[in-house]
């Protein structure tokens, strides 16, 4: 009997290690990507340790690389971002 529920318990902790695998496996195929694209921001002026906006706020540089990935895609020099397992199957 002992045999048996090894035997049980091993194809128990397989089952679930494959089910987390295929949940991370998915996870990271359904994640949002941005196609490469170049684009630039201009410059980034700091005002007491604080980066400003071209309008004058307080901002940071990743909110300032965003809106220039939004105005180049925008303006159709860059593809709209897409789901990680489109480049897997192209």
């Amino acid at each position: 009997m002992k045999r048996r529920t090894a035997r049980n318990a091993r194809w128990l902790a397989l089952g679930i290690y494959a089910i987390v695998l295929a949940g991370a496996l998915g996870w990271r195929a359904t994640g949002t990507v941005e196609p490469y694209c170049a684009y630039s921001f201009g410059y980034i002026t700091t005002v007491d340790g604080q980066v400003m906006g071209p309008d004058g706020k307080p901002t940071t540089v990743e909110e300032l690389a965003a809106k220039a990935y939004q105005h180049a895609y925008e303006s159709g020099a860059c593809e709209k971002p897409h789901s990680r397992w489109h480049d897997w199957v192209d």
